[in-house]
């Protein structure tokens, strides 16, 4: 059977394509150049999670962190979820749909914001968009117990 692509299990691997959409981006954007020019040696590179949020890649790697972060929760809740449901689509009270796709547009709308500027404002613009996600992650779950 084929994956149904409004289900939160489709939302899951969006979001983890999202996820990984960081590593290409931080290729692209730093380490291919660098490294074909000759500026820097494939092993010269700082681990990503000491840029800073100085630089568009920094940026890019400071969110790509916050994303590893929050997979395991959201994967955490949609597979106990797909389990309990038996990964079938389900009407009613342990349906996650729409709340784990809802989850996926929250955590790339604050990504594009966290990649644009993080000054005060942009800093609050991505909170609004956290603040829910981490309340929908709550509700997937209560609605997962049943």
């Amino acid at each position: 059977s084929s994956l149904n692509p409004n289900s939160a299990l489709a939302a899951l691997l969006v979001f983890a394509g999202w996820t990984a959409f960081h590593v290409v981006m931080l290729a692209v954007l730093e380490r291919l150049p660098q490294t074909l020019s000759g500026e820097k040696l494939a092993h010269q590179f700082a681990k990503s999670r000491t840029y800073g949020e100085a630089t568009l890649v920094g940026r890019i790697a400071c969110h790509h962190q916050n994303c590893l972060e929050n997979l395991p929760l959201f994967a955490v809740v949609v597979l106990v979820n797909a389990h309990v449901t038996g990964g079938s689509p389900v009407a009613g009270s342990y349906s996650i749909d729409r709340e784990a796709w809802l989850y996926v547009y929250l955590r790339i709308l604050q990504g594009l914001v966290h990649w644009y500027q993080v000054s005060h404002t942009f800093a609050v613009i991505r909170f609004l968009c956290f603040l829910p996600g981490f309340v929908l992650l709550f509700v997937m779950g209560f609605k997962t117990m049943g």
